[in-house]
């Protein structure tokens, strides 16, 4: 993780994002439903092909992610490019994004 905003407490850390358990995931201190950026660092170039997300979980509807935008690089310098801007569904897991073109990325 290299950045992250703050979080409702444990365990929804930011950590929880990536560890494939729809019963875990990431919250915001209550009542802040300001936009928010993660940056993730990979430990190796990879090729990404599809994102899901998980929303089952989300104990308050309002709380629900909704409009994302994800992006990637393959340069430590930053040079973002986005490779999907999904809207999530309210409290539905497995929500599968397909990418129109492979992006290979390191953070």
């Amino acid at each position: 993780m290299v950045q992250s905003p703050p979080s409702q407490s444990s365990p929804w850390t930011p950590d929880s994002l990536l560890d494939e358990d729809k019963e875990t995931g990431w919250a915001s201190p209550r009542a802040d439903l300001t936009p928010k950026t993660f940056v993730f660092e990979l430990a190796q170039k990879s090729e990404i092909t599809s994102l899901v997300f998980d929303t089952a979980q989300v104990d308050q509807p309002e709380r629900n992610a909704k409009d994302l935008r994800v992006e990637i690089s393959d340069r430590q310098d930053g040079g973002f490019t986005e490779i999907a801007a999904p809207s999530l569904a309210v409290r539905k897991d497995g929500q599968k994004f397909v990418l129109k073109t492979r992006q290979p990325g390191v953070t």
